[in-house]
């Protein structure tokens, strides 16, 4: 076998198995919930975890679908250099250890934090739609693999699931061979349980604004202010309170120009709220619109400090 086929068949090797254990993965989580799940089952962090483990190897398999390199954080230069000009190299290197390092995982592989960098760039539309969703699950995986947690809101179950299914999808639109013929059984209740999810969004925010207005009464003394200094964030007044409240997400810059200017625009595409006076929390950005807030908020007033940012860090 020459080095170029030998190079293509260990990849798709790594892939087709990512691609595999990502569907077993969600499928076994999403059966159990479908089938044993209950209030009073008390085995939310079980697939909480699985789904999470499923998610990021969903998007490993997408990344070395793309290029192999984006999975390891610590392989050779020989491996980089066979991975990308396999025609140029020796036949003489020890391919054969390479390929079962690779396969035994002696080689460090990203996690889901960098995962979900990744989806980011590479899906800037679903940013905004499961960002905070994918927040959650990257402080919550670890967790509910190596720790015993204490107990779950049925949402934060919910949301997990519908970030898988959502992760898929995004996925599998993208790239229809990704999963080769490894699929979601299920498939009915999973969109059911997507209808239900969107249905219930309402009474979610209803219920989180009714509480949040309730404890709001409570509240006197003058306006409580809040001062952040990052991108990630935004301070807005709260609907309910008045206070400022802490939206969630990302700023965007976006360039316009003609013959003679270029005029830059900032814009912050939120995807979740929190008040710590009135404890009102709005969980996505289809919940900020349904509690009055609009998930996209005009930020160039801060183009100058952008810019001297942006500047500062290409210098380095």
């Amino acid at each position: 076998m020459s080095i170029p086929d030998f190079i293509q068949s260990v990849c798709r090797d790594i892939q087709r198995g990512l691609a595999k254990s990502a569907i077993d993965y969600a499928n076994l989580g999403l059966n159990k919930f479908h089938t044993t799940w209950s209030p009073s089952a008390a085995n939310d962090q079980i697939i909480i975890g699985t789904l999470a483990i499923s998610v990021e190897f969903m998007i490993k398999a997408l990344l070395t679908e793309y290029d192999i390199c984006l999975l390891y954080l610590d392989i050779p230069i020989e491996l980089k250099l066979a991975f990308h000009i396999p025609e140029k190299m020796p036949e003489k290197a020890p391919w054969k250890l390479y390929e079962y390092q690779l396969k035994s995982s002696n080689y460090k592989t990203i996690g889901l934090p960098e995962c979900i960098t990744y989806f980011g760039i590479l899906f800037p539309d679903q940013k905004q739609k499961l960002g905070s969703h994918l927040r959650f699950l990257e402080r919550t995986r670890n967790l509910a693999l190596h720790s015993t947690l204490p107990a779950f809101r049925q949402y934060e179950l919910h949301r997990t699931i519908y970030l898988t299914l959502c992760v898929y999808d995004t996925l599998f639109k993208r790239e229809p061979s990704l999963f080769h013929s490894y699929k979601l059984t299920d498939n009915e209740k999973n969109k059911l349980f997507l209808s239900s999810f969107d249905d219930l969004r309402v009474d979610r925010v209803h219920k989180a604004i009714e509480a949040a207005r309730l404890k709001a009464n409570s509240i006197s003394g003058e306006k409580a202010t809040i001062s952040v200094d990052d991108w990630t964030v935004m301070v807005v007044e709260c609907p309910i309170c008045g206070n400022d409240a802490l939206l969630f997400g990302d700023t965007q810059d976006d360039w316009e120009c003609d013959e003679h200017t270029e005029i830059l625009s900032l814009t912050f595409l939120a995807d979740s709220l929190e008040c710590e006076f009135c404890g009102l929390k709005l969980e996505d950005a289809k919940e900020l619109e349904l509690g009055g807030i609009d998930p996209v908020q005009d930020r160039s007033e801060l183009a100058d400090k952008w810019m001297e940012e942006q500047s500062q860090e290409e210098s380095y």
